[in-house]
């Protein structure tokens, strides 16, 4: 679902993968740990980081947002996602880092 969202990777240094990259970021959020806590296998922090800051400023995280919202509607759910919902998160967890 996030797939076509996501920017391709550039040149340079081999791109740590997606996949992975994400499952760090739900881990982080999902526990509430600190950017520099996050296990191994989920990549460096820094770089788990840096996308999760990169895609939620692209959009990647509201685009999401709205096609599970699409999906919903068009199977009848009554599932209501706001895509600010997005903003709100990240603005939660710049508030814990900051504490």
């Amino acid at each position: 679902m996030l797939a076509p969202s996501i920017p391709s990777a550039g040149r340079g240094r081999p791109r740590v993968e997606d996949r992975r990259v994400i499952n760090g970021m739900v881990y982080k959020i999902r526990t509430g740990i600190s950017w520099r806590d996050l296990p191994e296998r989920y990549g460096p922090w820094k770089t788990v980081y840096t996308r999760f800051r990169r895609y939620a400023l692209d959009g990647v995280f509201a685009r999401a947002l709205q096609q599970i919202q699409a999906r919903a509607d068009a199977a009848g759910g009554r599932v209501q996602i706001q895509a600010h919902d997005a903003v709100d998160l990240i603005h939660e967890i710049r508030v814990r880092r900051q504490a």
